[in-house]
């Protein structure tokens, strides 16, 4: 299964930005296709033009900015305070509080129920790995091709909100309660090899 998730992971939100691209093409490729525009306007001007044929390049570039900056931002966080050690003893004081307010008991007991059924476990531990980027292609893509005069909206509020949880994973990198050592945590993604997780942050 490792290598099967490995491989699905960005196939689909790229296939769902892809259709996105595609989708929302310009009304000439449209009505004469790609290969009549390449012909009739010759690969610089098209290339000059290409927003105007393919609108949707812009949003594209706006998310791999964004993905580009959650990578530095990571590596960042590793150089600069320390890496897993800091995320660790970040995410120690998470339980310790939450112990404190009697709220860290629930986790354990939806797990030790989720754990008693398998299946439950393998979709969870997909839907974990999934959900973040190909929900918001899917989003976005849907907004952009169905509701447009609606997008600038919702895309600032994606970029802004995307932003404000760079900043508190900067200033406050906390690990899945999952890696605690003798948390009391069963790290389903690691023992059932669902994917090869390497250091993941909350």
């Amino acid at each position: 299964m490792s290598s099967i998730g490995t491989i699905i992971e960005p196939i689909l939100p790229i296939s769902i930005f892809a259709f996105g691209l595609f989708a929302n093409t310009g009304p000439c490729i449209k009505k004469h296709g790609l290969w009549h525009v390449l012909r009739s306007c010759g690969i610089k001007k098209f290339i000059s033009s290409l927003w105007q044929h393919y609108p949707f390049i812009p949003e594209l570039l706006v998310i791999i900015g964004l993905f580009i900056f959650y990578e530095l931002a990571r590596a960042g966080v590793k150089l600069i305070s320390g890496g897993r050690e800091v995320a660790i003893e970040n995410a120690q004081l998470v339980v310790y509080f939450e112990t404190a307010m009697n709220l860290g008991g629930l986790e354990k007991t939806v797990q030790a129920y989720t754990l008693a059924h398998p299946w439950l476990i393998e979709f969870l531990n997909h839907f974990y790995k999934q959900t973040h980027w190909t929900s918001a292609a899917f989003f976005l893509v849907f907004v952009f091709t169905f509701y447009p005069k609606y997008y600038s909206f919702y895309q600032r509020w994606f970029v802004v909100s995307n932003l404000l949880a760079f900043v508190v994973f900067i200033l406050f990198p906390c690990a899945p309660p999952r890696l605690l050592p003798n948390g009391g945590w069963v790290d389903t993604i690691r023992k059932n090899g669902d994917y090869n997780i390497g250091f993941v942050f909350l």
